[in-house]
């Protein structure tokens, strides 16, 4: 499939309108600023009246997907070059009471009004849950009919709503709805694992190579296409798919059989330069890059990363967001490793009192990095309580450290409550916060003898992070 989108030069888009009952006295309009970076957002501000009226001008070149941001409301939007879109809300029911008219009110009363219809689509894509219920129950050839008849539903529906649509909205629609189903049929396999393998067995993806043949009839370098959100999902899960089946077929010896695999980050790498061509390389590798810089624990990975950029990539934007990241990443700490001295933090644990480890010095130490989102992380909690049990009065001779990673504070302190962790707890919200420890994977554990270097480190607990092994610690210290 190849839909073409039109990209033309800069014009002007007007947003206006009055949201009634609201104390706001501004808002902002944002959109990505570019298709690497997913948290680098371009804003643009306008002041809301005493009567809520407010008016605001973006400069656009193609149809975007913008946020309007009115206090605590965030209202997503589609925006086109010369568009003149009128919004009317009520702050009190703010979604229920939207009016849109106006150049660009067809494209946006779909996305809206048509919310309880449609709205998993035009909202945050397919229902997430219900595609996961669907591919834990059904086999290849199930999940296959799902897909399609969820496609042939969306698509009948956009269709029959063609005529209050602008053509470059029809266009981008038809592309995004045929990405994010091929998208679901790609993930099949990440929830799909427990109907083939019996628990504890080694996981392969052979028995998911004939199901991925539908693969082979798609076009996957599609330049055109770059600006859409959906097809550059495809990409990636398509690489990360790709990755991991050259893993499989290897039989995990990476190393062994081809040097260059010898780097974790360095797959994804060398994988996007072969499977792609032209614009859509170019992306590809430079979001290989950029995400390697960002998951990479390794100063020697991100050094080789960062010169394969400088010699293969040749757009100058991407260069230039690739530069940028490699010198935030600079100061990053290599991963810790058994012998290493931990690092000395000082924070606040969860009733205010400044922890430091150099305070703990004397006690082995179990750290345990986890999140709330995290369902390995969860899985593995009454584990820990038994380890605990199994160490007896010996227990109370160590210091449980938990480092909640990446959830809001509410979650954090609900989970610790609803299952009973005791320890000292401790918040890191951002991920500069959790770089100071160089964490790139979850669960992750640490034991620590008395003097704060590691003697034990795993990413959830094996076997050999046991009881025993924590006793060994406790008597050689």
């Amino acid at each position: 499939m190849c839909i073409l989108f039109s990209i033309s030069a800069f014009s002007k888009a007007t947003i206006f309108g009055k949201i009634i009952n609201t104390t706001c006295t501004g808002l902002k309009i944002s959109y990505l600023t570019n298709i690497i970076e997913d948290d680098n957002y371009t804003d643009f501000y306008t002041t809301v009246d005493k009567k809520g009226n407010f008016k605001i001008e973006i400069e656009i070149n193609q149809l975007k997907s913008v946020i309007l941001n009115v206090g605590n409301k965030y209202l997503p939007l589609y925006i086109e070059p010369n568009d003149s879109l009128n919004i009317f809300s009520d702050n009190k029911d703010f979604f229920a009471s939207l009016r849109f008219s106006g150049k660009g009110s067809g494209n946006n009363n779909l996305r809206h009004k048509k919310f309880k219809e449609f709205g998993h689509l035009f909202y945050s894509g397919i229902d997430r849950t219900l595609v996961q219920s669907k591919a834990e129950k059904s086999n290849a050839q199930e999940f296959t009919l799902f897909t399609d008849s969820l496609s042939n539903y969306y698509n009948t529906y956009l269709e029959n709503n063609k005529k209050d649509l602008s053509l470059e909205f029809y266009k981008y629609t038809k592309t995004s709805l045929y990405f994010l189903i091929l998208n679901q049929k790609i993930i099949y396999r990440y929830f799909n694992y427990n109907n083939i393998f019996k628990k504890g067995e080694p996981v392969s993806l052979s028995p998911y190579f004939e199901y991925y043949r539908f693969l082979d009839s798609i076009t996957v370098s599609q330049d055109s296409l770059l600006s859409n959100e959906y097809y550059r999902d495809f990409l990636q899960l398509y690489l990360n798919l790709k990755r991991d089946f050259t893993l499989s077929s290897l039989n995990n010896k990476y190393a062994t059989i081809n040097q260059k695999y010898a780097f974790g980050n360095l797959p994804t790498y060398y994988l996007s330069d072969m499977l792609f061509s032209d614009k859509t390389r170019e992306y590809m590798l430079a979001y290989s890059v950029h995400s390697g810089f960002f998951y990479s624990t390794q100063k020697k990975e991100r050094e080789k990363l960062y010169s394969f950029a400088k010699k293969d990539i040749k757009d100058s934007s991407y260069l230039k967001i690739i530069e940028k990241s490699y010198q935030n990443n600079l100061s990053r700490i290599d991963e810790l490793q058994i012998n290493d001295q931990f690092p000395d933090f000082n924070l606040k644990d969860i009733k205010g009192n400044t922890i430091t480890l150099n305070s703990l010095k004397g006690k082995v130490v179990f750290v345990d990095f986890w999140g709330a989102w995290c369902k390995g992380c969860m899985a593995e909690m009454p584990k820990v309580k038994e380890l605990k049990e199994k160490l007896g009065n010996k227990k109370n001779q160590i210091a449980y450290l938990y480092f909640n990673c990446f959830d809001q504070e509410i979650k954090w302190k609900e989970t610790i409550e609803k299952n009973q962790i005791e320890g000292l707890h401790f918040h890191l919200p951002k991920k500069e916060n959790i770089d100071f420890f160089a964490i790139n994977g979850f669960p992750k554990y640490f034991l620590l003898d008395r003097n704060g270097k590691i003697v034990k480190v795993s990413f959830g607990l094996s076997d050999d992070f046991s009881s025993t092994e924590i006793l060994k610690v406790l008597e050689s210290n």
